[in-house]
């Protein structure tokens, strides 16, 4: 393979400045808009927006896509320690991902159902006496 380094004689390397900086510029910006989606988060959890909670959840599903390829490309190259932080990070990743996906579309639902449907009996009275104030025994 012609772009992979040779076994002991090359690495994968950023040799060039300008691409040092790309690399860092990107890097940076990846890092800055997970923060700022956490955060959003956060919040949303607080106030109960469904909004603030989207935005992390699409992310987050690219992020996981970004983990996957860091831990297949670099695959035959892999140290034990790699290949278990990697998967370790992947599995979190992913649970928070269920967990916060699963709470907006409880939002979503509870936003959206009608207290009582239509049609529904709200008179619990039987001959003139109020069934929901009579005590239970067990």
């Amino acid at each position: 393979c012609p772009w992979l380094p040779e076994p002991e004689t090359q690495v994968l390397g950023i040799y060039d400045q300008g691409k040092l900086l790309l690399v860092a510029g990107l890097f940076l910006t990846y890092s800055s808009i997970y923060c700022i989606l956490s955060l959003c988060v956060v919040v949303g959890v607080i106030k109960g927006s469904v909004k603030l909670l989207q935005g992390w959840v699409a992310f987050t599903g690219v992020h996981n896509i970004v983990i996957l390829v860091f831990l297949l490309v670099p695959l035959p190259f892999t140290t034990l320690p790699h290949l278990v932080f990697a998967i370790a990070h992947f599995i979190i990743s992913l649970y928070t991902w269920a967990v916060v996906k699963s709470y907006m579309f409880s939002l979503k639902i509870e936003k959206n159902k009608l207290l009582l449907p239509e049609g529904s009996i709200t008179d619990y009275l039987v001959d003139g006496i109020d069934v929901t104030e009579i005590p239970v025994e067990v």
